[in-house]
């Protein structure tokens, strides 16, 4: 059976399942290498290595996976923030380790209006009314003042 090494940044029940259909392969002996948020108990005892980075930083996630360059064939990003900080582009830039989840440039992640506004543009009958606010819109001042008329009575 071959060997395959995969990095998973995980935060939570996502990658745990991830990981669990891996560890099933019947056609790969497979290794894990976990980046997790905080030290998952299943997480910690099937992995090879582990390792908590609680704030998903993509330059400890780029550290740990270079640690582990040469065992690891590919990687799986779950959670949004380390994709929308650009882990796939710094992992697969500097390390060459293949990486599934979307480029930065890709992070529909990082902005519900730029997601409604692309909806609109490639299959508008699917996406629902929305508006956009501007935040510059409602300044500070008005939102104190309302916040206090409505505490107020």
């Amino acid at each position: 059976m071959d060997k395959v090494g995969v990095l998973i940044v995980a935060y939570g029940a996502r990658e745990v399942a991830i990981a669990d259909a891996l560890l099933k392969s019947e056609r790969y002996d497979v290794e894990l290498y976990v980046a997790d948020k905080q030290r998952n108990p299943f997480n910690a005892k099937v992995a090879k290595r582990h390792v908590a980075v609680p704030d998903l930083n993509v330059k400890k996630i780029l550290n740990f996976a270079k640690e582990n360059v040469n065992e690891i064939d590919f990687g799986i990003v779950g959670p949004e923030n380390p994709i929308i900080e650009g882990v796939r582009d710094e992992v697969e830039g500097k390390l060459g380790i293949p990486m599934l989840c979307p480029t930065e440039s890709y992070a529909l992640e990082k902005s519900k209006a730029e997601q409604r506004l692309l909806l609109e543009e490639v299959s508008p009958e699917v996406n629902p009314k929305f508006k956009i606010f501007d935040p510059r819109d409602y300044p500070a001042g008005k939102k104190n003042k309302v916040l206090r008329t409505l505490r107020n009575g």
